[in-house]
């Protein structure tokens, strides 16, 4: 009964450690009561894992490895790959403690008592955790690591588990003083791979930061350059309006009454088809999407557009500009290569509020398919375009929406919720 007991204390001071670590690296989620929980169930399932695979030895790192990470995915905002990796890395250094701590008792007082041996090792990894998470600079933006740098990093830690099992099997008794010294190594070189994963994670932050800013000026000059086209166009049509004015009245002087009707007639429709092109309620939008929409007449594209209330949208006037400027000018550049091929190019714009959600969507043809990666649209050679999306997306996570991107070989789709 007593080695129940005091197993199950080792192991709650092992877990202790491992969410102290898990909480440094991954972001929690909103979860309540059942976070409160959570201390005792990763201490039940992992202490029942431990002791049914007693039987295979250290070959039963592999089931503890895989049920840490899916319970990290019932408490941590991550994918499962992030979920696995530090699930790897915490045993790793979990185990490597331990193993050093046996090596270095060797004919000590600690040899024969095992419960010393394990308090020791476990306290020290949990020192070691908290270390961690004292100095660690990591902002958990894992989603900026590419899927070929997350191979990279899974190599580390999976080696080290393989050499650790095969250093627990050997029964080479002069191989133990190096074994203990790679140990102690493979310990560093794990939190050096957590170092350099915390430089990545800067490193791409900064480039994203950068690419942000410069399609934000971006914007902004073209908002100016569209606020400039107006105000010319807006200037050429009171001159043309005065004249068109100065021709009714000498009509009417002259008495030519019927003619002055039907120019005014005229005159009148054309204004109500200049004033009806779009309006959603929203004077920012509405410049965008008639400006956006002037353009494809001009290059001859067919657009169909569904469009709702949209005065009571919470967005700030540069975060629309982003949103829809961004999408609209995606979907024009590819429709103008699409309409040189065949001729006939045609856009379909949602632009709603329903259920209190804000739905905007576009579709647009494409000359061919392409990738989507991180939510952004990525070359065959491994170039990524479409970086306006990068402004969007991050729109998108202020307010917590979604932004869905598929591609065939036909068309390319953008749907973002807020």
């Amino acid at each position: 009964m007593t080695f129940w007991v005091l197993a199950f204390i080792a192991e709650m001071l092992e877990v202790k450690g491992t969410l102290y670590f898990f909480d440094t690296f991954m972001e929690k989620r909103d979860g309540g009561y059942r976070n409160r929980y959570r201390f005792f169930v990763y201490c039940g399932v992992l202490y029942l894992v431990a002791v049914t695979g007693a039987w295979i030895g250290m070959l039963k790192c592999i089931p503890i490895i895989l049920v840490m990470s899916f319970l990290n995915l019932a408490y941590y905002e991550v994918s499962f790959r992030q979920s696995f990796l530090f699930s790897i890395i915490n045993y790793t250094m979990l185990v490597l403690i331990d193993y050093v701590t046996v090596l270095l008792g060797r004919g000590g007082l600690i040899q024969e008592k095992w419960f010393l041996q394990a308090l020791i090792s476990k306290t020290v990894f949990i020192i070691l955790m908290l270390f961690i998470r004292r100095f660690s600079k990591t902002r958990k933006s894992y989603g900026l690591i590419t899927g070929k740098e997350w191979f990279q990093f899974f190599c580390v830690p999976v080696f080290t588990v393989v050499g650790f099992i095969l250093m627990f099997y050997s029964e080479n008794d002069d191989m133990q003083n190096v074994f203990l010294f790679l140990s102690v190594g493979l310990v560093a070189i794990n939190l050096i791979l957590m170092e350099f994963m915390q430089n990545t994670i800067e490193k791409e932050e900064r480039i994203k930061i950068a690419v942000l800013t410069e399609q934000n000026q971006k914007n902004r000059i073209a908002d100016y350059q569209d606020r400039e086209e107006i105000y010319e166009r807006q200037r050429r049509k009171m001159h043309d309006y005065k004249n068109q004015l100065s021709t009714i009245q000498t009509l009417i002087k002259n008495g030519h009454t019927d003619e002055a009707l039907s120019f005014t007639q005229k005159l009148t429709e054309s204004i109500a088809v200049e004033m009806s092109a779009i309006n959603t309620n929203h004077p920012v939008v509405n410049a965008i999407l008639n400006q956006k929409y002037r353009s494809m007449q001009e290059k001859h594209i067919a657009v169909i557009l569904k469009v709702g209330d949209l005065q009571e949208i919470c967005l700030e006037e540069e975060e629309i500009v982003i949103l829809l400027s961004n999408l609209l000018d995606n979907a024009i550049r590819e429709s103008e290569k699409v309409l040189k091929n065949t001729g006939k190019a045609v856009i379909h714009l949602k632009l709603e509020c329903e259920d209190h959600k804000l739905i905007f969507a576009v579709r647009n043809p494409v000359t061919e398919k392409v990738e989507i990666q991180n939510d952004a649209i990525k070359s065959k050679r491994g170039e990524h375009h479409g970086i306006g999306l990068l402004n969007v997306k991050a729109v998108v996570d202020k307010y917590g929406g979604d932004m869905v991107l598929s591609c065939d070989e036909n068309e390319f789709k953008a749907v973002v919720i807020l």
